[in-house]
């Protein structure tokens, strides 16, 4: 399993395993649905040598599965619009990122990080991400995936105020 690549199939409702060599197909899991073993549009997976790990953007959860694919364990998350769920495997924690209409304003969205624990998903930590230096609310989205450097983990956001919008990548 070294050799292969972890896809997320956000339409179809499943997960995919290519190899890294030709991109041959090796297999799939996941079928649209409610239940621990289906999916409602993820959009974003990630693995350990032990462990997947899958966001599960429309059920709103990420989910935890053997390599071999037998369901292990869920958490619920603090998603109320559309989140675009990312999700990053450490060597200790877990960390997810996701967008989520904000408590404060009700037009704004905000990006929420979490640090998670890798056996059971118990939340550790739970932060709104802010451009460095701005402390007032705004409509912030996850953009793309979140990175794992060293003891960093790093978010690419924008402000979609405006007509472009600002991107910024958060440590």
């Amino acid at each position: 399993q070294e050799g292969n690549l972890l896809i997320v199939d956000h339409m179809n409702h499943r997960l995919k395993e290519h190899r890294k060599l030709d991109m041959s197909f090796v297999r799939e899991y996941g079928q649209l649905g409610t239940g621990s073993t289906s999916f409602y549009n993820p959009t974003g997976a990630d693995w350990d040598k032990y462990s997947i790990y899958a966001g599960d953007d429309g059920n709103q959860k990420i989910k935890k599965f053997s390599r071999d694919y037998l369901f292990q364990t869920e958490a619920k998350l603090d998603i109320n619009t559309i989140g675009n769920l990312s999700v990053r495997a450490g060597p200790e924690y877990i960390f997810d990122a996701y967008t989520r209409g904000s408590d404060n304003f009700v037009y704004f969205t905000d990006v929420v990080l979490e640090k998670r624990n890798k056996s059971d998903l118990k939340l550790v930590n739970r932060v709104i991400l802010r451009p460095d230096g701005i402390v007032a609310s705004s409509s912030y989205s996850i953009r793309g995936s979140i990175a794992l450097f060293s003891k960093f983990v790093l978010v690419s956001f924008n402000d979609d105020v405006g007509d472009a919008g600002t991107f910024y990548i958060q440590k």
